[in-house]
């Protein structure tokens, strides 16, 4: 894990290698660094089966962008909503996803993994009212 790494460097070198089309699985779990912004460069994976965003700073618009662009190719693809190739989502550890994001991802037939869930405290469950 590189939590400082740049990743419109980084995708910008997978586009240009070729390799971009190639990639089934990305991970950028724990990199702050990544955000929304980054979400929309997902359409040149259009091998992508798995990505993982777990404890990053992406929202649920990101998520969407990912379910939506991934391993399409085109934005938004033909307009009807479907999700791309994108088979699972990791998104363990993002407290801005919200619950209406990962119904919407998973309405498209993509299986968003969220962890435990709640959050823990010397392994007990600490539940707020």
């Amino acid at each position: 894990m590189c939590p400082r790494l740049d990743f419109t460097a980084a995708f910008a070198l997978l586009r240009e290698s070729g390799l971009a089309e190639c990639l089934q699985t990305l991970s950028v779990k724990g990199n702050a660094a990544f955000g929304d912004e980054l979400s929309v460069e997902f359409s040149a994976f259009v091998g992508l089966r798995s990505v993982d965003v777990g404890f990053t700073g992406v929202t649920g618009v990101g998520v969407l962008n990912i379910a939506v662009r991934a391993g399409r190719g085109v934005v938004g693809g033909d307009g009807d909503g479907d999700g791309g190739a994108v088979e699972w989502i990791g998104i363990e550890g993002c407290g801005c996803v919200g619950v209406d994001a990962v119904e919407r991802v998973r309405g498209l037939g993509i299986r968003v993994f969220q962890g435990r869930g709640g959050r823990r405290e010397n392994g007990r469950r600490v539940r707020y009212e």
